[in-house]
C-alpha cells in the first residue's frame, strides 16, 4: 500500500464521509447523521449506496489515511488572532471585517488585558501583596477560566475574603480602574494604559468563577460568605447550579441529562451523594439502566473525595451546557408552568 497513491486523493469529501460511516457501523453512523442537514444526509446516503461492498483492507487504508490527516491538522491547529482573522475571511458574510475590528477593539480595551497571557501562578504572585478589594477588582475582569484558577490558587484565608468583596462589587469608577491598572502595568513593565468599562455584576462574576473551581474551594468560599453575609451567599448560590440541585429539575430534564453522561463518571459522582439525589437519578432510568448503574456504584468501592468532587463538577458542566443550548431548563421543580 505504501507505493500506491493516496486513496483519499481519489475520493471526494462526500465519498470520504460515506466510507467512514460504512466503517464505523450503522449505530454510530446513525448518530452522526442526526447532526446533518437533510440535504447532506441524502448526499452521503447516495454515496454509500454507490460504494457497495468495500473490502476490509481498503476500508482500513481509508480510515488510516484519514486518521493521519486529521492528526496532522490537530497538531497544527492553534487559535488566536490569525486563526480568527482567517476564519472570518473565509466566511462570506459582508460584516466579517467589522466583526473582527470590534472584537479586536474589545480585547485590547478590556481592563487588565495585559494579564491574559499570564498563568494563574504568575497572577497570584503578582497580586500577593494587594488588598482583597484590589484582587476582587482584577478577578472581575479576567476570563472565567483564568479567574477560577487564580481564585483557587489563592491562600485559603484569602479565598473567602476576595470572594465576598467580588460578590458585593458594583460598578466601579473607570478612573479608579484605570489608576489601579496603570499602577500594575508599571510594575510589570507595561507601557500603555487601556480604556475601561463597567464590569459584570460582582455576584454574577463570582458565581461564574465558582462553577469552575473545585468543590473543596467552593465549600470554603461559601462557608466564609455564609458567616459574613448569609443573604449574599444565597444570592450567589442561586446564580449557580450544584450537583445537589439535580433534585430540583424536572424529570424530563433529568432524563435528557442522563442520556449524555458516561455511566462510570455518573457512578463516581453519586458516591456519598444525598439520598434524594440518588433517588432522583434512579427514578429516571429504565430498570435495566438503573441496575447497571447500581452495579457501577458498588464496583467502585471506596473512592477519594476529590475524585467524587471532580466527577460532580463534570456532571454540572454538562448540565450547564445543555441549559445553554436550550435542551433543558434550570429552574426549580416547583416553578409554575403553563401548558
Amino acid at each position: 500500500m505504501a507505493d500506491e497513491p493516496s486513496i483519499l486523493a481519489e475520493l471526494s469529501p462526500s465519498q470520504r464521509a460515506a466510507a467512514v460511516l460504512v466503517a464505523v457501523g450503522s449505530d454510530a453512523a446513525s448518530n452522526v447523521l442526526s447532526f446533518l442537514e437533510v440535504g447532506e444526509v441524502e448526499l452521503i446516503t447516495r454515496e454509500i449506496m454507490q460504494l457497495g461492498r468495500l473490502p476490509h483492507d481498503r476500508l482500513d487504508a481509508i480510515i488510516g489515511e484519514l486518521s493521519n490527516e486529521l492528526g496532522q491538522q490537530m497538531m497544527a491547529s492553534v487559535g488566536g488572532l490569525d486563526y480568527a482573522r482567517n476564519l472570518l475571511e473565509r466566511w462570506e458574510g459582508a460584516k466579517a471585517g467589522d466583526i473582527l475590528e470590534r472584537l479586536m477593539a474589545a480585547a485590547n480595551n478590556r481592563p487588565f488585558n495585559f494579564m491574559s497571557k499570564m498563568d494563574a501562578t504568575q497572577v497570584c504572585q503578582f497580586l500577593a501583596d494587594e488588598h482583597p478589594q484590589t484582587m476582587a477588582l482584577v478577578l472581575n475582569y479576567l476570563s472565567p477560566t483564568l479567574g477560577a484558577e487564580v481564585l483557587t490558587s489563592l491562600p485559603d484565608e484569602a479565598q473567602g475574603e476576595v470572594s465576598l468583596r467580588l460578590a458585593t462589587m458594583g460598578p466601579v469608577d473607570p478612573m479608579v480602574i484605570r489608576a489601579v491598572e496603570q499602577s500594575m502595568q508599571a510594575r510589570v513593565g507595561a507601557v500603555a494604559a487601556t480604556e475601561t468599562g463597567v464590569g459584570k455584576e460582582g455576584a454574577e462574576t463570582l458565581a461564574t468563577l465558582l462553577n469552575a473551581v473545585d468543590r473543596s474551594a467552593e465549600r470554603r468560599i461559601f462557608e466564609h460568605l455564609a458567616r459574613r453575609d448569609p443573604a449574599l451567599a444565597e444570592d450567589v448560590r442561586a446564580r449557580m447550579f450544584l450537583f445537589e440541585d439535580l433534585v430540583e429539575l424536572y424529570d424530563k430534564d433529568i432524563q435528557e441529562i442522563l442520556r449524555t453522561l458516561d455511566a462510570k463518571q455518573l457512578a463516581l459522582a453519586m458516591k456519598g451523594s444525598k439520598p434524594e439525589v440518588v433517588d432522583k437519578i434512579f427514578r429516571n432510568l429504565s430498570e435495566r439502566a438503573a441496575t447497571s448503574l447500581q452495579e457501577e456504584v458498588e464496583f467502585l468501592g471506596a473512592v477519594k473525595v476529590k475524585d467524587v468532587e471532580a466527577a460532580q463538577s463534570l456532571v454540572v458542566a454538562e448540565v450547564r451546557r445543555l441549559d445553554e443550548e436550550g435542551v433543558i431548563t434550570l429552574r426549580g421543580a416547583d416553578a409554575e408552568m403553563v401548558e
